[in-house]
C-alpha cells in the first residue's frame, strides 16, 4: 500500500465515522496538518466539519433562540398634544 493510499483510507475511514444525523447539515469538511510535539517524523491530520441544522435557523428566523425584546427609554411623563414637547414647553 502506497502512503497515498494509505492517507486516503484514513480520510475516508474518517468521513465514515461522522455521526449520519449530521451528514445532511455538513456544509464543510476542514483538514489541519500538523506534527505531534512540533516533530516533522510525527505528522498528523485532524479532520473535522461544520454543519448548520434547519432547526437553528428556523428558530432564529422566529426569534425563538433570542434573549427577548429590547427594552426602549420611554418617559413616563404625559405629552403635550400641541407640540409634542414635555408640558411647560414655551413653544
Amino acid at each position: 500500500m502506497t502512503f497515498n493510499d494509505h492517507l486516503q483510507h484514513l480520510v475516508e475511514r474518517a468521513l465514515a465515522s461522522f455521526p449520519a444525523a449530521d451528514a445532511g447539515d455538513i456544509y464543510a469538511v476542514s483538514f489541519l496538518i500538523g506534527n505531534e510535539d512540533d516533530d516533522p517524523r510525527q505528522p498528523t491530520l485532524t479532520i473535522g466539519y461544520n454543519t448548520e441544522t434547519i432547526k437553528e435557523g428556523r428558530d432564529a428566523w422566529r426569534g425563538d433562540a433570542c434573549c427577548g425584546p429590547i427594552p426602549t427609554a420611554t418617559s413616563s411623563a404625559p405629552m403635550d398634544d400641541s407640540c409634542g414637547c414635555q408640558p411647560g414647553c414655551g413653544c
